[in-house]
């Protein structure tokens, strides 16, 4: 059970990524979660690598894979309502307590929108804060 506690709490940082050294199985289950949200939300290559260099296109494709990895990584429900007590842990996990608190104070969703844009809305604002691709 702890072993999945901790999947689940890495699951959405970036495979090889610069924040942590994660662990061959981690990385293993990460990138099988990434390619699965990109075949059953194909984006084109050149969209996501942008995205992952901060360049957002409001594209569709993008907004429903930025979705299903923050769903599938439990930091959102699937209605797309923040979980901010495990949007907390993950951000501490990858930020610190300090910049975690005020990165959920900041880039908390303020309405209920269209799930896929609370997402992208969501990612974007931690992006743009942190400079960190978490996609």
């Amino acid at each position: 059970m702890q072993t999945i506690s901790c999947i689940s709490v890495l699951l959405f940082v970036v495979v090889g990524s610069a924040m942590c050294d994660l662990a061959p199985e981690l990385q293993a289950i990460l990138k099988k979660r990434q390619d699965e949200c990109l075949a059953s939300n194909p984006v084109d290559k050149n969209v996501l690598d942008d995205a992952r260099n901060g360049k957002f296109a409001d594209d569709a494709k993008l907004k429903k894979y930025i979705f299903c990895n923050l769903y599938e990584g439990s930091f959102l429900t699937e209605e797309g309502v923040l979980r901010p007590q495990i949007a907390q842990i993950k951000l501490t996990l990858a930020f610190g307590k300090e910049k975690a608190e005020s990165l959920i104070e900041k880039c908390k969703p303020v309405s209920k929108g269209n799930k896929v844009d609370v997402a992208f809305d969501l990612l974007k604002c931690i992006y743009n804060d942190t400079k960190v691709p978490i996609i």
